[in-house]
């Protein structure tokens, strides 16, 4: 068993990191006449699906009663109106059935239409959670119809103290999963936890500190919106409309801490390799960015002055 799973949380205290978000979530389903659709909302790897399973055992749901539907896989309107239909009868077991359907922007507009018509009338012992890292993509109509939590990527001190304790609860050896490494991943997993526990997975088995730290210096896979912005940012023929439009989409699921590292790493690594004088410009830029805790005002305003310099 892979370490993301031995170590995913089972109840709320274990999820980590957006502190009132998950609280409210807890209020609401632990509450005497709680929501019947929710959606959660947050970059991959930070726990959406997750939550998701332990408010269905909060609601007391059997296991008979839980289904679960990846939508990047099962997007067709036939195949939501199946689960749909199958809403209709009442649990096996138990008063309540949980419907999670996971990455739901993936459905197609024909099955998000359906999923409205369900979520106008949803029957009385039947939940609905949708997980999406893209909010926006979904009809507004859908949203309007649920409670929306809306998550943040984690933090890097956050990420840390997830990583400490695993490698504490693993027993791993403190000379190669050292404190510099746990640093270099937690800034390496563009704030989520399922990154930055696959990247611990991999070093563990490693012989050295330094096989440890070249493992942990490289982003398991880059956030496409946070690539992008990567790519208008090197880019001295890019319009501000187009790097302000980005920015706006990586606001909804990202916060300054993770691009701040995301943008850092991609350009770090790409100056190692080949001579780039708009991708030093990048990584100069964000080097000026000293606060400790870095805010989406100095991300925006770091590609701004990034913006302006390769203008000129």
């Amino acid at each position: 068993m892979t370490l993301y799973l031995k170590h995913r949380p089972n109840d709320f205290p274990g999820v980590l990191g957006n502190v009132a978000q998950i609280k409210s979530l807890k209020v609401k389903v632990t509450g005497k006449e709680p929501p019947h659709a929710y959606m959660i909302s947050g970059p991959r790897g930070i726990g959406k699906t997750t939550l998701a399973r332990i408010c269905s055992d909060k609601l007391g749901v059997h296991k008979t009663s839980y289904f679960e539907f990846d939508c990047a896989k099962s997007s067709s309107v036939e195949d939501v109106r199946a689960a749909i239909d199958n809403m209709q009868f009442l649990p096996f077991d138990g008063n309540v059935s949980v419907y999670v359907f996971d990455e739901f922007h993936r459905a197609s507009p024909q099955a998000q239409e359906a999923m409205l018509k369900t979520l106008e009338d949803t029957p009385p012992h039947v939940f609905v959670f949708i997980c999406t890292s893209k909010p926006k993509k979904i009809d507004s109509a859908v949203v309007s119809r649920c409670l929306h939590i809306k998550l943040k990527a984690l933090v890097k001190k956050t990420l840390e103290k997830v990583l400490t304790k695993i490698a504490v609860d693993e027993d791993m050896d403190e000379t190669i999963v050292s404190e510099e490494v746990i640093s270099e991943i937690a800034k390496n997993s563009e704030g989520s936890a399922r990154i930055a526990i696959q990247l611990l997975d991999q070093v563990s088995g490693l012989d050295t500190e330094d096989e440890a730290l070249d493992v942990a210096s490289d982003s398991i896979a880059e956030d496409p919106d946070l690539y992008t912005l990567y790519l208008a940012l090197c880019n001295s023929r890019s319009k501000w409309k187009d790097i302000s439009a980005i920015l706006t989409s990586l606001k909804e699921t990202a916060t300054g801490s993770s691009i701040y590292y995301g943008i850092s790493n991609m350009a770090s690594n790409a100056l190692l390799k080949k001579d780039n004088s708009g991708v030093a410009l990048v990584l100069d830029c964000f080097s000026e960015i000293k606060s400790e805790d870095i805010g989406m005002y100095d991300v925006v305003l770091t590609c701004y002055r990034i913006y302006k310099q390769g203008a000129i």
